[in-house]
């Protein structure tokens, strides 16, 4: 068996082939860019993000203090881009938390050879780091999420939605160019989301006693609603789909934040850091495969991902002699989702 101590090493010495780890990423890169090349006739834009991960044990030397945060909180910044296409991470790096965020996306664009990139955020810069960034770096760009209190969106009516997304899609959208400061806001409705926020509005008010028809009247209109600024005018299924799909690989590099769990090792050189966010890189890479697997058998419109990796989990098969093997006896339900996806026939 494993105990803690040859995990502890085994991680350690993982963490010291960072070259090999480096040049696995470069070539993530290069194959994304040149597949998406050969497919469009140019390199497709890589969607750009940073999470921060709290140190809750021991210090290194990539753990520093937040420069933004009130509290004084030990963190690591950890900047990946992602592929929209394969809807899946290309690369990842980790940074120390106090450096500034438009010097990073320049230095981890070009360690990595990233040609063409989005930066997708929920929080955008200072308007001095953004100028400064986006003027020096004519290939870099950003897609970024706007308040709801923003001035732009009453001043361009952007919860008045013109027309529907194409394709099959029920969500309505409105696109406007902000001409004083050259940018395009692009704003969308999903009924399904609407439906969600007005019920968690509905119980806020009720459990403080606040309803007013007026106030409601004004909050339901950005029910189901998110509003978002680019600096280049894209078609608006393009700057949704990349919006959503960063969410999602948002949450699943998160889910994988503290996968490992620094208790159990000893967290007190970089190494094992870069081990630990590794082995999370490639967790994520797995999960968003398999997202991709059950999204086009179209499982996961009558279950979650966690439904799904339940059933998976319990599936097992046992040996009835030296050539046939049975599986265990399932639900009539789980054994439909493994048909669906080609784990089991009735032959």
């Amino acid at each position: 068996s494993l105990s803690k101590e040859k995990v502890a090493h085994l991680w350690e010495n993982l963490g010291m082939q960072q070259m090999r780890i480096s040049r696995f990423m470069k070539d993530r890169v290069m194959v994304s860019q040149d597949d998406s090349e050969e497919m469009t006739g140019e390199v497709e834009p890589l969607l750009l993000n940073s999470l921060f991960k709290t140190n809750f044990w021991r210090e290194n030397s990539l753990f520093d203090f937040s420069r933004k945060e009130e509290e004084e909180t030990l963190e690591i910044s950890v900047f990946y881009a992602y592929d929209l296409e394969k809807n899946e991470p290309v690369c990842a790096v980790s940074y120390p938390r106090n450096c500034l965020d438009p010097v990073m996306y320049l230095n981890f664009e070009d360690y990595y050879g990233i040609e063409n990139g989005y930066i997708v955020k929920s929080k955008g810069f200072t308007d001095d780091e953004e100028k400064e960034l986006f003027e020096s770096e004519p290939d870099l760009h950003y897609i970024r999420l706007l308040d709801r209190d923003s001035a732009w969106i009453d001043a361009y009516k952007m919860y008045d939605f013109k027309e529907f997304l194409p394709g099959k899609s029920i969500i309505t959208f409105h696109k406007e160019r902000c001409q004083e400061e050259n940018i395009w806001v692009y704003s969308y409705r999903d009924p399904l989301l609407a439906l969600k926020d007005e019920e968690a509005w509905l119980q806020g008010v009720k459990k403080h006693g606040t309803y007013s028809f007026e106030k409601f009247d004004q909050a339901r209109q950005g029910f189901g609603a998110v509003v978002l600024e680019s600096d280049l005018d894209l078609p608006p299924e393009y700057v949704y789909k990349a919006y959503v799909k960063s969410r999602e690989i948002e949450m699943v590099m998160e889910h994988y934040r503290y996968g490992v769990g620094y208790d159990l090792f000893c967290m007190e050189d970089d190494v094992t850091v870069f081990a630990n966010e590794f082995c999370n890189f490639l967790c994520a890479l797995l999960t968003c495969r398999l997202i991709n697997e059950f999204d086009d058998v179209d499982c996961l419109t009558k279950y979650s991902y966690g439904e799904i990796m339940t059933v998976l989990a319990k599936a097992k098969k046992f040996s009835t002699d030296s050539i046939h093997w049975k599986l265990i006896e399932m639900e009539e339900e789980e054994i439909d989702l493994l048909k669906d996806l080609g784990l089991h026939s009735d032959f």
